[in-house]
């Protein structure tokens, strides 16, 4: 009684010290997180861009390729597309939860794989109305998530106080390949025959897949799922530690 248990004195010598980074090691490190967001950023918009002037060319060639080779009637034409569309209702009512398990930018890379298989199954095998009736379907589908996952997929990867900027920035690079694509599939189609747009598709989702790659390989250097936000917004001043831990 009376006297002060002896103090424990805790070992600290295994504990690994971590340098402080100098100002400007901080201010050389923002630039080059900020610039590897910008890549991301740039990736994303190129590659909806090619992604979306195929596929309006192919909308386009693909109501030739039903009426003019497989003599299917417009009417028959809009019956695969309806039933396209109805389907895709009931596949969107679940996609909403798929894209929050998975994350929208998975969502639309795995529709994109998906649409490239369909192109090649559809070149080869795709003769008569029920062939093209199950193949339009599933790419109506397959388009129809992608364009659900798009707006939170720009959402979760685009800065929230420059969106406005990388969406114009989108829209316009869009137009130009909009313009390219049609031209490009109206030439192909000339020189090759309608079946040709299934091809004209793959190639083209093919490099927008390869472009959705680069923006994975960024999206998880950057943090991925649990860690990955834009530092664009809140990037810290000069004086400040950063909000990433690469330099730990």
């Amino acid at each position: 009684d009376g006297v002060d248990p002896p103090r424990v004195v805790p070992d600290r010598a295994h504990e690994k010290l971590v340098e402080q980074p100098t100002a400007g090691q901080r201010d050389d490190l923002h630039e080059r997180h900020e610039a590897a967001h910008q890549r991301v950023g740039n990736d994303v918009g190129e590659e909806v861009a090619v992604d979306g002037a195929h596929d309006q060319a192919e909308k386009l060639f693909n109501t030739l390729f039903a009426t003019e080779e497989l003599g299917l009637t417009t009417a028959q034409y809009g019956e695969v597309m309806a039933a396209g569309s109805l389907f895709s209702i009931v596949v969107l009512l679940f996609s909403g939860y798929l894209m929050d398990k998975l994350h929208p930018l998975r969502v639309f890379t795995l529709t994109g794989v998906l649409v490239i298989f369909l192109n090649v199954y559809g070149y080869y095998y795709v003769t008569d109305y029920d062939t093209f009736y199950h193949v339009g379907v599933a790419i109506v589908i397959a388009y129809a998530v992608q364009g659900l996952s798009l707006i939170p997929m720009f959402a979760m990867l685009f800065p929230a106080g420059r969106y406005g900027q990388f969406s114009s920035a989108n829209a316009l690079i869009n137009c130009v390949f909009l313009i390219l694509a049609s031209w490009g599939g109206g030439w192909a189609v000339d020189h090759f025959g309608y079946r040709f747009i299934f091809l004209w598709d793959f190639l083209f989702t093919c490099l927008a897949t390869g472009l959705l790659a680069l923006v994975w390989a960024q999206f998880l250097r950057l943090g991925g799922d649990r860690d990955f936000r834009s530092p664009l917004d809140d990037s810290p001043k000069p004086n400040q530690r950063p909000p990433y831990r690469d330099w730990e």
